[in-house]
């Protein structure tokens, strides 16, 4: 079987078929998309043409809704299309698709795609337009001289948070330092998890070169202090550089594991630093 090449992948709930359908149309007649009912010629092996499709496509366009929390496919989907974005985020990209309004910083979260830029359907209007602001992402990542006019509609988690807005110490719960000390305690896995939050950082103001960032080499390593106080140092200058550093870092790492009570803390702070 030749294998056909994708701009967009659609992924999305069964329950979600119907809106699906609607993207589908709107971006077909300009180009190639992956929509499971339309790419599954019969006799074909369901799941295997699905991955191909995946696989050979450029972004993976998740359509997310409540329904997004049972969906057992949509949830593979989606690590399979983080996978193609990490191994090679010059060839693969993941956009969520917010069916009915994108959730706060601390609601309900699927699969940890809150730190994922996405598009809201209820502000952009409606699937036309969508499809507009999709078609200008493949042309831009096509050809980087393509301006990209909607890029303000892509919306970023972090700029929920203020920039360079300090962040009172006393709103940090000490769980945090615990939860990340217990969890990262080797110097391989604190520079990762810095270097991770300070890219994540980086990314939600790509054009301005004056963004600040955690300074690893200025903390002790853990080899010589406890892994409590030196995720402490870490979270003291992420809140002194602003609160958009701090959320970047808290999450950068998902709270699955956390005690309950530490996650409930983890909630509130975020809560608390969020631009209302």
């Amino acid at each position: 079987m030749v294998e056909s090449h994708y701009d967009f992948f659609l992924s999305h709930p069964s329950a979600e078929k119907p809106r699906a359908r609607q993207l589908y149309g709107a971006l077909a007649n300009a180009h190639s998309v992956f929509l499971d009912e339309q790419g599954v010629p019969l006799g074909a092996s369901f799941s295997e043409v699905i991955r191909s499709a995946q696989l050979n496509s450029a972004i993976t366009v998740l359509l997310v809704s409540q329904h997004s929390k049972q969906a057992f496919y949509q949830g593979e989907e989606l690590v399979i299309g983080i996978e193609l974005a990490r191994a090679n985020p010059l060839k693969h990209k993941v956009i969520p698709v917010y069916l009915d309004g994108r959730p706060g910083v601390t609601e309900w979260n699927f699969f940890g795609i809150h730190v994922l830029q996405s598009v809201d359907l209820q502000k952009v209007g409606d699937f036309n337009a969508v499809a507009d602001l999709l078609s200008t992402v493949i042309k831009t990542r096509k050809d980087p001289r393509v301006e990209n006019r909607h890029e303000h509609l892509i919306e970023h988690p972090l700029h929920k948070f203020r920039r360079d807005a300090f962040v009172d110490g006393d709103l940090i719960p000490k769980s945090l330092f615990d939860e990340f000390g217990k969890r990262f305690s080797s110097l391989v896995d604190q520079q990762l998890i810095i270097r991770d939050a300070n890219s994540y950082r980086k990314q939600a103001d790509q054009n301005d070169p004056t963004v600040k960032l955690i300074q690893p080499h200025r903390i002790a390593p853990a080899m010589y202090s406890s892994s409590y106080d030196y995720w402490f140092y870490v979270f003291e200058q992420a809140r002194i550089i602003g609160a958009r550093m701090l959320a970047a870092l808290v999450l950068s790492v998902p709270d699955i594991g956390f005690e309950e009570d530490s996650r409930t803390q983890r909630r509130a702070m975020l809560e608390s630093i969020a631009v209302l």
